[in-house]
């Protein structure tokens, strides 16, 4: 629910587009753009699961292009 009211409100880019539809198909190559809690996530689509499956397998299907460290990398504060 949380994704699809995400999209509902445009809060989600692919490929530079917002989009609406939750169902907006998407495949390998594309970029998607949206927030995670204060930090905008940037990532690429490597391939689709087949079926939904663990977080860690879910973790090789994309690349994270995020200017920001992982949220399990501890935050720097600027100097």
């Amino acid at each position: 629910m949380l994704a699809q009211a995400a999209c509902e409100r445009g809060a989600i880019r692919v490929n530079g587009s917002r989009t609406v539809k939750p169902h907006f198909l998407i495949g390998a190559g594309d970029v998607l753009t949206f927030a995670q809690g204060q930090t905008v996530r940037v990532v690429r689509v490597k391939a689709l699961a087949e079926r939904r499956g663990a977080a860690p397998d879910a973790r090789t299907l994309y690349d994270d292009l995020s200017a920001d460290p992982s949220p399990t990398e501890p935050r720097r504060e600027p100097e």
